[in-house]
């Protein structure tokens, strides 16, 4: 038990933040990996980000009336408004809100679904050319 207890001791004992050689700046600390995600990949969500909106944007500017409400009050609310009462302010049901918003969740997917593919289209030419 003493001869470990030399060991430990005679043992230098490294910083991570040390230079690992004179005449470096780099430390253990620069190896080892961050915790943080990669930039690029912070880049493409952003990137992706502002294209699903823009896309939401486009998507919204095709509505009116009823759909309109019900798009921006359910969909696009931090916090959602009822069924019931946007089915007050419009004069209709929860249950007519509740069928109007599935048919917009519907045609919203199929959009995106329309849209993205053409994006993948138009990236597959781009990488050909």
């Amino acid at each position: 038990m003493a001869q470990r207890k030399d060991q430990r001791l005679n043992n230098r004992e490294v910083s991570l933040d040390s230079p690992l050689k004179e005449d470096t700046e780099d430390t253990c600390l620069s190896f080892l990996p961050s915790e943080e995600r990669p930039v690029d990949d912070q880049l493409a969500d952003r990137e992706a980000k502002a294209i699903i909106y823009g896309k939401l944007r486009h998507f919204r500017a095709q509505l009116e009336g009823k759909d309109a409400v019900i798009f921006d009050s359910r969909l696009l609310a931090e916090a959602p408004v009822t069924p019931r009462e946007i089915g007050g302010k419009l004069g209709v049901s929860r249950e007519r809100v509740r069928q109007i918003e599935s048919r917009l969740k519907k045609r919203l997917k199929d959009y995106l679904e329309e849209e993205i593919e053409q994006m993948d289209l138009l990236q597959e030419s781009i990488v050909s050319v």
